[in-house]
């Protein structure tokens, strides 16, 4: 990882598309190599429209209930799974993991 910024320190939500250009401001990426993991769906749809090639939903973002269905979107239960590698986002949505 050679960043992690906040929507609090750009001002804007990540559901909103002005966040994407405030984040482009302040540091360039390629979104075909970004990667952005959340468990928002409007989040991820957000940032789908603005050509983030590399989503993944959390499918445990409280680790006391269980996993929930995410339609989609690539999914794992943690972060910590993706230390394990990454597969190609599959559009249809299904779970993604490492080889």
């Amino acid at each position: 990882m050679d960043a992690a910024y906040s929507a609090h320190e750009l001002g804007e939500v990540k559901e909103c598309p002005g966040f994407w250009p405030r984040l482009a401001a302040r540091e360039c990426f390629d979104s075909r190599r970004t990667l952005l993991v959340d468990d928002s769906l409007p989040v991820l749809r957000a940032a789908r429209l603005h050509g983030i090639e590399w989503l993944y939903a959390v499918r445990r973002p409280d680790s006391r209930v269980p996993a929930r269905a995410v339609p989609d979107f690539p999914a794992v239960d943690s972060v910590h799974e993706l230390g394990h590698g990454l597969a190609p986002p599959d559009p249809a949505g299904q779970s993604a993991g490492g080889p």
